[in-house]
């Protein structure tokens, strides 16, 4: 199943599959957008086929769209980040992606 994701002005193909995101985009920036709080899990980002970072969004307070990870490069490429909870027990709220191209 695909679907458009659009947030802030970028627009990217979003595949999701069970709790996995996957997004294939051409730019120079991109941020994880998730809700954090209360009882919230943790997930793990990979760039390009490769574990990036394990990101816990369990907080004490809530904070809806919230930039959770980000990565930048030096020149504008096409990347594949794939965003998938630790635990598939555990709740992730996904809010999208944020490309700067």
């Amino acid at each position: 199943r695909q679907r458009q994701m659009c947030i802030r002005d970028s627009v990217g193909t979003v595949a999701a599959e069970a709790q996995n995101v996957k997004t294939t985009f051409s730019g120079r920036s991109i941020a994880v957008v998730a809700r954090t709080g209360p009882g919230m899990g943790a997930l793990k980002v990979l760039v390009d086929g490769r574990r990036v970072a394990t990101v816990d969004l369990e907080r004490a307070e809530e904070g809806r769209r919230t930039v959770v990870w980000a990565k930048n490069w030096a020149d504008k490429g096409t990347h594949t980040v794939l965003v998938k909870p630790v635990d598939a027990t555990e709740r992730i709220d996904f809010n999208g992606f944020f490309v700067l191209r």
